[in-house]
């Protein structure tokens, strides 16, 4: 299969499987299935990182490694800063770093990587991973308001964000789309 097509099919069983009930149907803090992690995400192509450390709209589609920086403004709306880079994962982190750097089972390449915007207005869909591992459903104006340290009212019992764990971006047309955390060791 090429890896277009390996892409279109990973972003549509990623959609498919962190769904409420259905496509088009959301809930907020709606629990979610964890998404499910490919071999390997996308690769960073060092041409994309402009100087400074940001990524343009050059960006393949696809699905990317991400940490979360903080949010910010710009001319197109409310953002979410996020660190792009490649990960890779079980047999795939072996074959790429060896047994002493895949010991949980991944390991992320430090360079090439950049700075993208995933901004709000974009956002089709969120996940997060609260402090128990569960995964939820949220709209993407919630996550910014996480992402501020603001409580979240229709949270369930318990509920504690931790903005430490990753995020798989999905990119489509030069814009982040979907973001979705996913718990690592």
């Amino acid at each position: 299969m090429r890896p277009t097509a390996c892409a279109l099919v990973l972003t549509a069983v990623l959609t498919a499987c962190t769904r409420d009930s259905g496509p088009g149907t959301f809930t907020e803090f709606g629990k979610r299935t964890p998404p499910a992690v490919p071999s390997r995400t996308g690769a960073i192509d060092p041409s994309w990182v402009e100087p400074g450390g940001t990524i343009g709209t050059t960006i393949a589609d696809g699905q990317y490694w991400g940490t979360v920086d903080g949010l910010g403004e710009g001319v197109d709306g409310r953002f979410v800063s996020v660190m792009l880079s490649q990960a890779f994962f079980a047999a795939a982190c072996l074959e790429q770093f060896g047994p002493a750097e895949c010991d949980d089972d991944f390991a992320v390449l430090d360079s090439p990587a950049g700075s993208f915007p995933a901004f709000i207005a974009d956002l089709t869909e969120v996940s997060v991973v609260a402090a128990d591992r569960q995964n939820f459903g949220i709209s993407a104006e919630q996550f910014g308001e996480l992402l501020l340290g603001n409580a979240a009212p229709d949270a369930p019992p318990g509920f504690r964000f931790d903005p430490t764990y990753p995020v798989l971006v999905t990119v489509a047309g030069g814009r982040a789309t979907e973001l979705n955390q996913i718990w690592v060791p």
